[in-house]
């Protein structure tokens, strides 16, 4: 229910200026300007409009954290009742500052204020609208609502979509739940729009369904056989396979892994579910325990398949204060009670607290790609992997060697007592797995 007093969005018109009235004139009634779900002008709406003026006007995009997740988890219902609540608590703030601003909708989670107004007063805007949003909870079905907004804007007369959604960019790299405003003449020269490029495409990938799974086997030294399968994250974009090297520290950076996570906990489940004699892992990184509803995810997909537990894996990316934290105890305590098992991901080289790791009662540790990957060429690194197989083995769980892309890799790891090998001497990734664990 709107509250006493709400203030609506004039969504037909913005007489900004004469000329910029006229360009806005009929962009309501353009069906394809129009996203159906908030009858707010969409993407296509904006770019019409900003093709037809050369007047100097302010772009702020909104980034919707959390969107995704609530119309994965819970349903597009909820995320859409989410936006729109949004929308209308939006106007109180920004009303004050600019009568005739036009909001739109330009992606499934992002918003986009369009203004005539200076940077100064922008910049007053988005601490108005940080502060209202970091206590704002929508409600739907009895369910509260709520998410992280990053904010980033550009003033300028030309390519203004453009340096806006860079300055997004960098917001999300820098201050996160925060607003990064600028304009010509005062943008940061290091802005790389690469980044800008890479994170549409994973967006992109995300929502039209394009980001896939890849599985690389793994073999258990002692018999030779193919124990399992990791699940690894690719991207196909206009015909062409992406490996996670080109998204995934963006993905990270950005606060976008978890959509990642999400989709290869889907994928995957609903896969092996079909294939009870194959057990497999799934990478998660720290930062993924930091959503709070990520184990309720994991939980709907497990009942939904009806997938055994005890055949999934999930590897932890090993990363710096990683294991001192108290969450990272919590969830792994939560996996284990359900059944899971642990690997911890690249050991041997990172932040390790081995307290903390022994009190977790980790499964497996996958020790670092770089000692294991030059062993056949630097001997010097033999006794050093020599060593962190036998903590491993002091701390109850099984070794297992990556980047193991030869036979005499392989035959020094057997040598040293390892556990299970991956890498190209095994098998390549592919995208279809093969049943049969010889």
């Amino acid at each position: 229910m709107t509250p006493s007093g709400m203030i609506t969005i004039n969504h037909g018109r913005c007489p900004l200026s004469p000329e910029y009235e006229h360009c806005c004139i009929g962009v309501a009634e353009q069906a394809s300007t129009i996203d159906t779900r908030t009858n707010l002008p969409n993407l296509k709406g904006l770019m019409n409009i900003l093709s037809r003026t050369s007047e100097q006007l302010t772009l702020l995009i909104l980034k919707l954290d959390n969107v995704y997740n609530i119309k994965q988890f819970l349903g597009r219902s909820y995320s859409d009742a989410f936006i729109n609540n949004l929308l209308e608590v939006l106007p109180q703030i920004t009303l004050k500052y600019d009568h005739n601003l036009q909001f739109f909708r330009i992606a499934y989670d992002e918003l986009a204020i369009l203004t005539s107004i200076p940077l100064s007063e922008a910049e007053k805007l988005c601490s108005d609208v940080g502060t209202l949003t970091k206590h704002f909870v929508a409600q739907h079905n009895n369910i509260n609502l709520n998410s992280l907004i990053t904010i980033g804007g550009f003033r300028s007369t030309s390519n203004l979509l453009a340096k806006a959604e860079t300055t997004l960019v960098r917001a999300l790299f820098e201050q996160r739940g925060g607003w990064i405003l600028a304009q010509d003449g005062n943008e940061r020269s290091d802005l790389v729009r690469d980044n800008v490029e890479w994170l549409t495409i994973f967006s992109e990938a995300v929502e039209q369904e394009n980001l896939v799974a890849f599985y690389q086997p793994i073999a258990e030294i002692k018999t030779g056989k193919i124990a399992k399968y990791e699940c690894l994250a690719r991207i196909y974009h206009q015909g062409q396979l992406i490996t996670p090297d080109r998204f995934v520290e963006l993905a990270h950076a950005t606060g976008l892994s978890t959509f990642i996570t999400r989709t290869m906990i889907r994928r995957t489940y609903e896969l092996f579910a079909k294939h009870p004699q194959i057990e497999f892992s799934i990478n998660i990184s720290p930062s993924d325990f930091k959503d709070q509803t990520l184990l309720k995810f994991i939980d709907y997909w497990q009942q939904k398949v009806q997938l055994d537990p005890a055949r999934v894996t999930f590897e932890i990316l090993e990363a710096e204060n990683a294991y001192d934290c108290s969450w990272f105890r919590s969830i792994v305590r939560e996996l284990k009670a359900r059944g899971y098992m642990i690997a911890v991901d690249d050991f041997g080289t990172g932040y390790s607290n081995f307290v903390t790791l022994m009190e977790s009662n980790v499964d497996f540790f996958k020790i670092d790609g770089t000692l294991i990957k030059d062993l056949h060429t630097d001997p010097s690194k033999i006794p050093i992997v020599s060593s962190i197989a036998q903590i491993i083995k002091t701390l109850g769980a099984k070794s297992v060697a990556e980047y193991v892309s030869n036979q005499e890799i392989y035959d020094i790891i057997r040598q040293i007592g390892i556990d299970y090998a991956q890498g190209y001497a095994i098998g390549k990734p592919v995208e279809k797995i093969v049943e049969s664990h010889t």
